[in-house]
């Protein structure tokens, strides 16, 4: 627990990370709770953000299959 640390009392949070490989544009995101609704809601508005700042629709950006 970081507030212990702070010596004020501090929300506990988790961090999303979205990196684009090619380019190195990363978003940042933070989250209260770690529930598919809320992560969702983030996950949504960070790839918008990617999508203006690369200049394309996340639908174009490559994604690596899994090898079998």
């Amino acid at each position: 627990d970081i507030a212990k640390f702070l010596h004020h009392p501090v929300k506990n949070f988790y961090w999303i990370t979205l990196i684009d490989r090619l380019t190195g544009w990363f978003e940042v995101g933070r989250a209260l709770h770690k529930d598919a609704k809320t992560i969702s809601r983030k996950l949504k508005t960070m790839l918008k953000r990617m999508e203006r700042a690369l200049k394309m629709k996340s639908t174009d950006f490559y994604i690596r299959k899994p090898c079998y």
